[in-house]
């Protein structure tokens, strides 16, 4: 949960305060992101491990939201 709320409040902050159509595809584009990255390292049913998935998701959603932050003027 606090992966996808990261990722909704990263699109927020892209769209400078607004949510319209253009940030909701934005959120889906990060969750997408955050998810698939997730996925390759610890989700794969040999190496499943849902904790593991779980850190990873909410890292590069927390990673992405640093990124959008340090590059605001």
């Amino acid at each position: 949960m606090v992966g996808l709320f990261v990722c909704i409040f990263r699109a927020y902050v892209w769209e400078h305060g607004r949510m319209d159509a253009e940030g909701v595809g934005y959120a889906f584009g990060g969750i997408a992101l955050a998810f698939l990255a997730a996925y390759v390292f610890a989700g794969r049913k040999k190496v499943r491990n849902r904790n593991r998935f779980s850190a990873i998701f909410c890292g590069f959603g927390l990673f992405q939201l640093l990124l959008e932050l340090s590059s605001r003027h």
